[in-house]
């Protein structure tokens, strides 16, 4: 479940152009599925968190998805 987070975070900051654009993180996890999208685009079955939680910044300056937060999200801690 941590990868399909991890991935789904990693494509929103692949391709975001305006940070001030309201997402979430959203995880379904019957299903094993993660996305980042609005969250007026989600039904009952998703799991909202505030995306900022779950990036941080590297050693560059680059923003990543923070893998010690989403295997904690993953595991359900």
């Amino acid at each position: 479940m941590d990868q399909i987070i991890t991935k789904a975070i990693s494509d929103f900051l692949n391709n975001v152009e305006d940070f001030s654009v309201d997402v979430v993180l959203a995880v379904n996890r019957s299903q094993q599925k993660a996305q980042v999208c609005p969250p007026d685009m989600l039904d009952g079955q998703w799991e909202i968190f505030p995306i900022r939680k779950y990036i941080r910044l590297n050693d560059k300056g680059f923003l990543i998805p923070d893998e010690e937060m989403v295997k904690k999200l993953a595991s359900g801690k």
